[in-house]
């Protein structure tokens, strides 16, 4: 198996590198971008199954862009491979409002068998903004998602991070370790899937933050406040100092109901989403919906009664009738299904 610097990438050189709406797909042994020098900046953009990048620029910058790489593609046993890693070998990087996923965080052949980001040296970088980094939480051989450096091979210098970002803990990086790698960093769950579905699943819902249940709203939900074109945690293009208007998928950036933006590179629609849990006597049926708009204080005489901020998720109870012998023909009775709201 090739190594760390055996793969060549799709875009690679110096000076400096925009990729602004770009997408890459199924490159699936090989490494999307490697820039040395000058200024690398990506915004708004995919990389799918297309490798990872090597960043020995002065500056780069990776906003409102995702990485998904599937491991099990085309290898026998299931792998990842060095190329699909993100290194840092000097400089300042900017991971800003962007969602990574390995999904499955094994690496034989990588170093310390990490497999997510590597700071190589003591003279980069790694800064994180509201952004998410998953894996497979079920694996038991999962390297750690962040590798940093300190000279002997330890994994705490080099990174940091703000409040509103979220990385999955995996059994070699539980959340204690990531804890004392970025101390202010999130690693509840629900935040992006972890079990092996994202293996099946369309990489766009694996990228797409999980809503949770009524009890456990999801994490990275509506978590940047201000975030309206203008206000205060505002999204902006790199490039041309722009708003950012959209995700990475071309959805709108914010809840336009209470101006927030989610954790990650992925808002989720607005359309409802239905979630199914099941228990010994009910099934509970969770859902998304729009926040209503704010109460009017002084709505017009004669019409309808504004509504307030409502919770995004809403849930019915559907006892369920526990199974008992069948009676006779004769006593049998009809018992309908009965269904208790209960909004909250």
């Amino acid at each position: 198996m090739l190594g760390e610097d055996g793969v060549s990438a799709v875009i690679a050189g110096s000076g400096n590198l925009v990729l602004d709406h770009v997408l890459f797909e199924r490159n699936d042994f090989g490494r999307a971008v490697t820039w040395s020098g000058g200024l690398a900046t990506i915004v708004s953009s995919q990389f799918v199954n297309s490798g990872g990048f090597i960043f020995n620029a002065d500056n780069t910058s990776m906003v409102n862009s995702a990485l998904f790489v599937n491991g099990s593609i085309g290898r026998v046993p299931a792998s990842q491979t060095p190329a699909n890693r993100i290194r840092a070998d000097r400089g300042y990087t900017l991971i800003q409002a962007s969602t990574l996923y390995w999904d499955n965080p094994t690496c034989a052949a990588c170093t310390d068998k990490g497999m997510g980001l590597w700071i190589t040296g003591p003279a980069a970088r790694v800064d994180f903004d509201s952004s998410a980094i998953g894996t497979q939480l079920i694996l038991a051989d999962t390297g750690p998602l962040l590798l940093g450096y300190n000279g002997t091979g330890g994994r705490s210098n080099g990174f940091h991070s703000d409040a509103l970002t979220w990385v999955q803990p995996t059994a070699n990086q539980d959340a204690a370790a990531l804890q004392a790698v970025l101390p202010s960093v999130l690693t509840n769950p629900p935040g992006l899937i972890s079990d092996v579905m994202a293996s099946v699943l369309p990489y766009t819902s694996v990228l797409t933050p999980r809503l949770g249940t009524p009890s456990l709203p999801g994490l990275l939900l509506d978590a940047v406040a201000n975030a309206q074109c203008g206000g205060a945690n505002h999204l902006l293009s790199p490039v041309d100092g722009s708003c950012i208007a959209t995700d990475v998928f071309g959805n709108p950036r914010i809840d336009a109901g209470n101006n927030t933006r989610n954790i990650g590179a992925v808002q989720n629609a607005q359309s409802p989403h239905l979630a199914v849990t099941s228990a010994t006597t009910d099934i509970g049926l969770g859902w998304n919906r729009p926040r209503t708009r704010p109460r009017d204080p002084s709505p017009a005489i004669g019409s309808p009664t504004s509504r307030s901020p409502a919770e995004h998720l809403s849930q019915w109870t559907c006892p369920v009738p526990i199974p008992r012998a069948q009676p006779s023909p004769a006593s049998r009775s009809s018992e309908p299904l009965t269904a208790s709201p209960s909004l909250r």
